[in-house]
């Protein structure tokens, strides 16, 4: 009859199906708050004049990225992809000075765990030369290795900027020196004139 109860074993699976719904529902909110922090995530990577990036150091010395922003093409003449497949494509864009002591210096970084804060020239994959600003912050790992979680910030306007203000000192120097052998040549040719004269 309509008012009888529902068998056990029923009940059960009524349970276990809400039970089930309630999971799906929890995921379904977790999936799209999920979807929601990666595009937030996203605008904010590409809102930034750089990249931002999470490199690991083995303790064998071993250098990867396991994350780095699109915006690694337009800094870097490089993609994503490929930096995260092969980290030397990024390397091989390190300017002279900074390729040559670059390893050294992370290494040591990580050894102690200091901030890494890092001012370098590079040299992108079509030539372009450029200056960067890197800033990034150690984590030690429970296998030892060492994650850090930082950004790299294209500094080659404020760079170019203050090479433009150190020019135009030069200039302005060159031109005094010019200026004052001038003068210097001119008094010569004054006193040799009056020296004429007086004779």
């Amino acid at each position: 009859s309509d008012g009888a109860a529902m068998p056990a074993h029923a009940s059960d699976v009524v349970e276990n199906m809400a039970r089930m719904a309630r999971m799906a529902v929890e995921w379904h909110q977790r999936g799209n708050a999920l979807r929601i922090a990666n595009e937030r995530f996203a605008a904010l990577t590409a809102s930034i004049p750089g990249v931002v990036y999470q490199r690991r150091v083995s303790t064998d010395g071993e250098i990867n990225y396991t994350y780095i922003s699109d915006g690694a093409r337009e800094l870097f003449g490089v993609s994503s992809d490929e930096i995260l497949t092969n980290p030397k494509a990024l390397f091989d864009c390190h300017g002279p000075s900074y390729r040559g002591d670059f390893r050294h210096r992370l290494l040591e970084a990580s050894r102690t765990l200091s901030m890494w804060d890092v001012e370098a020239e590079i040299i992108a994959r079509d030539g372009t030369r450029k200056w960067t600003h890197a800033i990034a912050r150690p984590t030690k790992l429970l296998d030892g290795s060492v994650q850090w979680d930082g950004i790299i910030l294209d500094a080659t306007r404020i760079a170019r900027r203050e090479q433009g203000i150190s020019d135009r000192e030069i200039h302005l120097k060159q031109l005094q020196e010019e200026t004052k052998a001038t003068k210097d040549e001119a008094l010569r040719e004054l006193q040799n004139v009056s020296g004429l004269t007086l004779a």
